[in-house]
C-alpha cells in the first residue's frame, strides 16, 4: 500500500509511515479512523491530522461545518460593491440689505455671521434711502447725543460738569426717543402717526429744555475758582448746551419738513 501523505510504498498493517511519520492507522491511538482520500484532497499540509468534531449528547457526531469556496482572483466576488456618492449640499450664501431702490423700504434681509463691513453697508444703504428730513432729524439727534458728553456748564466749586452729569441727560434721552421715532417710521414697524407725534414733541421738549438749563445755570455771583484766586462767576452755561439746543432745532426743522411733504 501508498502512505496518503508522500505515497511512499509501505507494508500492510503499518500504522506510521518511516518516512513522512504520517499517521496511516490510528486505532493504536483509540481514536476515529484516518479519514479518507478524498476527504483530505483539500488540506494543504499532507502531514496533519484534522481532528474528528465532538460528540453531541445524543452520542452523534457533529457534522463538521462545510468549507466555504476560495473566491478565485478576477472574480466578481473580490470586487467591494461602490460606495454611494454623497448628496451634495445647497450652499448658503449670506446675504444684505439690498432694497430695489435708493428710496425702497422693504424688509431688510442679514447674513447669519455678523461682518463689521456689512453692517456699515447696511447702514449706508438705510440712510441713503430716506429722504432729507429724516436725515437732518437723524443729524440733530446725533448731534444731541454727542455734545452730552461735553461740558454743560462751568461751576467755581465743581469745574466743568458734562452733560451726562447732570440735567441735560433729560435731553439727551428725549432725543434718543427721537432718533428711535424716525428709524421705527422709516422701517415702518410701528404707526407713522404716532412717530410723527413723538418725534414733533421730543424735538420741541429738547429746545425748551435747553432754554430752561441755560436759565438755571447762570449765576454772575463771583467766586474763587477752584484752580486759584481767580474771581469767576458762581455758575453759567458752556458750549455743551448751546449745541445741544442747536440740534435740537435742527431736529424740530427737519421734523416739520417731513410733515410738510408726507402725504395726508
Amino acid at each position: 500500500m501508498k502512505c496518503p501523505g508522500c505515497s511512499a510504498e509501505v507494508a500492510d498493517g503499518t500504522s506510521i509511515c518511516p518516512s513522512c511519520d504520517y499517521i496511516i492507522d490510528d486505532a493504536f491511538l483509540g481514536a476515529a479512523p484516518a479519514p479518507a482520500a478524498e476527504e483530505r484532497e483539500g488540506d494543504t499540509n499532507p502531514g496533519f491530522k484534522r481532528p474528528s468534531p465532538p460528540p453531541t449528547r445524543s452520542g452523534k457526531k457533529r457534522k463538521a461545518p462545510a468549507r466555504k469556496a476560495k473566491k478565485g482572483n478576477g472574480s466578481a466576488g473580490d470586487i467591494p460593491e461602490p460606495l454611494p456618492s454623497p448628496v451634495p449640499m445647497a450652499p448658503t450664501m449670506p446675504t444684505r440689505y439690498a432694497p430695489e431702490s435708493p428710496g425702497a423700504r422693504s424688509a431688510p434681509s442679514y447674513s447669519p455671521v455678523f461682518s463689521p463691513e456689512e453692517a456699515m453697508a447696511d447702514a449706508r444703504l438705510f440712510v441713503g434711502g430716506m429722504t432729507t428730513a429724516d436725515k437732518l432729524a437723524l443729524i440733530g439727534g446725533a448731534l444731541c447725543l454727542l455734545c452730552s458728553f461735553f461740558p454743560w456748564k462751568e461751576t467755581a466749586a465743581e469745574g466743568e460738569v458734562i452733560g451726562l452729569q447732570s440735567l441735560g441727560i433729560v435731553a439727551t434721552g428725549l432725543m434718543a426717543l427721537v432718533m428711535g421715532a424716525v428709524v421705527g417710521r422709516a422701517r415702518r414697524r410701528f404707526n407713522p402717526a404716532a412717530m410723527w407725534l413723538v418725534q414733533l414733541a421730543c424735538s420741541g421738549a429738547t429746545i425748551v429744555w435747553c432754554l430752561v438749563f441755560i436759565k438755571l445755570s447762570w449765576d454772575p455771583t463771583e467766586a474763587h475758582s477752584v484752580d486759584g484766586n481767580l474771581l469767576v462767576a458762581t455758575s453759567k452755561p458752556a458750549m455743551g448746551v448751546y449745541l445741544s439746543a442747536a440740534g435740537g432745532i435742527i431736529a424740530a426743522a427737519g421734523t416739520l419738513l417731513g410733515l410738510k411733504d408726507s402725504p395726508a
